[in-house]
């Protein structure tokens, strides 16, 4: 009868602690990108299905300029000379975790006459995506 007991008991213990850790619940961190090369480093987090990550994908960063003062995302990715207008605009309440300049921008000309920087002085360079972060 001791034995029968001490395993009930031992059985409700179990199921209350089972119970009380199945309630508990991962908050859902939600992510703001631009479609294109500022998003590109998101792909993992945009495929991953586990329900941790709610991802939206903007076309232009004054999208996302509200939800960031906002507080409503909590993570984003946008072009750096904008995440240091916001740094200004909200007295430093965003965070920068990373800045990715690397192989984004590119200059491509006809011909073989550039080798260095230097030997851009004196010409003309067009860029896309005018007033945005390329130009």
């Amino acid at each position: 009868m001791k034995k029968t007991l001490v395993l009930l008991i031992s059985l409700v213990m179990l199921t209350v602690l089972i119970t009380g850790c199945a309630a508990e619940q991962t908050p859902i961190i939600k992510v703001a990108t631009l479609a294109g090369p500022t998003g590109m480093g998101m792909t993992k987090i945009i495929d991953d299905n586990s329900g941790k990550y709610e991802v939206n994908i903007y076309t232009a960063p004054d999208q996302i300029v509200s939800k960031i003062i906002n507080g409503e995302v909590d993570i984003f990715a946008i072009p750096s000379n904008l995440a240091s207008i916001l740094y200004s605009k909200t007295k430093g309440e965003i965070v920068v975790l990373s800045i990715n300049t690397t192989g984004v921008l590119y200059i491509i000309e006809n011909g073989d006459t550039i080798k260095d920087i230097k030997d851009l002085k004196g010409k003309t360079l067009n860029a896309s995506g005018q007033g945005a972060s390329p130009e």
